[in-house]
C-alpha cells in the first residue's frame, strides 16, 4: 500500500542543460566472478620479453591459447604490449573497444606500496578478506586522501562542472556513488529485476 507523507514534496532545482552529447559509464562489479587474467591477455608486440609466454607459464592449464584470443590494438596506449587478446567468448567487447565505446583500466588495484609475499603486512589494506577487498575496489583510495568517497563519485564530481551528471546503482548500496559535491543526483534500485511499474 502507498500512503501519503502528509507534507508537501520538496521542489527540486531542475538540472542544467548540458548541450553535450549523451554518454554513459557502466561499472559492473562482479563480486569475485570475473577471472580478469583471462579476460584481457597480453598477446604480442611486447617490450623486452614475451609477455604472452610468461602469462601461459603462470596460468598453466587454465591459460587461453594465443590463436583463440580476440586481438585488439593497444599501440596508442603506454602499455607494455602493443596487442592484447580478449577472451574468445566476448566478441561484443572486442567490437565495442574497436568502436571506441569501451576501454580497459588494467592494474588499478589498491596496494599502498609494492609488496611481496614476505612483507605484504606493510599495506594499509587487508589483502585476504573478501568483503574488505570489495569495499576497497569501490573506493580506490588506499591513502584515504578522499575519505568517504568512491571512484565513481569522484568521477561524477569531476564531470559535474561540464556535464549534467546523474548516477544510479542496481542491487547494491550507494557507497559506490559517493562523492564530495553535496546534493549530487543519486538513486538506488534495490532489485536485480529493475524498477517496479509506478503510475500514480
Amino acid at each position: 500500500n502507498i500512503q501519503g507523507a502528509s507534507r508537501d514534496r520538496i521542489v527540486s532545482v531542475p538540472p542544467k542543460k548540458s548541450c553535450k552529447a549523451y554518454k554513459a559509464l557502466v561499472h559492473i562489479l562482479l563480486r569475485g566472478g570475473c577471472d580478469s587474467f583471462n579476460l584481457l591477455v597480453p598477446h604480442s608486440q611486447c617490450q623486452g620479453q614475451d609477455m604472452y609466454q610468461e602469462y601461459k607459464e603462470v596460468r598453466g592449464s587454465i591459460g587461453l591459447e594465443k590463436e583463440d584470443l580476440l586481438t585488439i590494438d593497444a599501440n596508442s596506449s603506454q602499455q607494455v604490449c602493443g596487442t592484447f587478446g580478449i577472451h574468445p567468448n566476448l566478441p561484443f567487447l572486442q567490437q565495442m573497444y574497436e568502436s571506441n565505446e569501451a576501454s580497459f583500466l588494467a592494474g588499478i588495484g589498491f596496494l599502498s606500496e609494492p609488496v611481496t609475499k614476505l612483507n605484504y603486512q606493510r599495506t594499509k589494506t587487508q589483502l585476504f578478506a573478501h568483503n574488505t577487498q570489495q569495499t576497497e575496489i569501490i573506493r580506490l583510495d588506499p591513502y584515504l586522501e578522499s575519505e568517504g568517497t568512491s571512484i565513481l563519485g569522484r568521477l561524477a564530481d569531476s564531470l559535474s562542472g561540464e556535464y549534467s551528471v546523474n548516477s544510479f546503482s542496481v542491487d547494491t548500496s550507494l557507497v559506490a556513488l559517493e562523492g564530495k559535491i553535496p546534493g549530487a543526483s543519486k538513486a538506488s534500485v534495490n532489485s536485480k529485476l529493475g524498477f517496479k511499474t509506478f503510475d500514480p
